[in-house]
């Protein structure tokens, strides 16, 4: 499914999106144990996002995530990402060893990074 969305996000065929929609929606609502629900849940939500806004639902939902203490880094970065607030995902992503970092910046969700260096409120 993450490879989907990458080929989407470079071709931007919509096919390839509604393919990666169903495949994270089958993930979540099935579930797959080598994936955790929280990750599931943001696979699901960024194909959601690259369509539409998010909902206040969804919005609530990612909130539970990022102020949840036992969220890992990542996740907790990913969601952040998701809800457009770049500096807290700046702030998490900071805290993950540069190994980690670097496959991040390779995963899918990566799209919504904003590369600005200033923010402005």
């Amino acid at each position: 499914m993450l490879n989907v969305l990458l080929a989407y996000d470079k071709s931007k065929n919509d096919r390839l999106i509604r393919l990666a929609e169903q495949m994270a929606n089958w993930i979540l609502e099935n579930g797959v144990d080598s994936v955790e629900h929280e990750i599931a849940l943001l696979n699901f939500l960024q194909i959601a996002r690259r369509q539409r806004s998010l909902t206040l639902d969804e919005i609530q939902k990612l909130s539970v995530i990022t102020e949840n203490g036992d969220t890992r880094e990542d996740i907790k970065v990913g969601a952040y990402l998701l809800l457009g607030n770049q500096p807290a995902a700046q702030m998490h992503l900071d805290k993950l060893s540069k190994d980690i970092q670097d496959a991040f910046r390779d995963y899918p969700i990566f799209y919504f990074w904003n590369e600005q260096k200033e923010f402005i409120p």
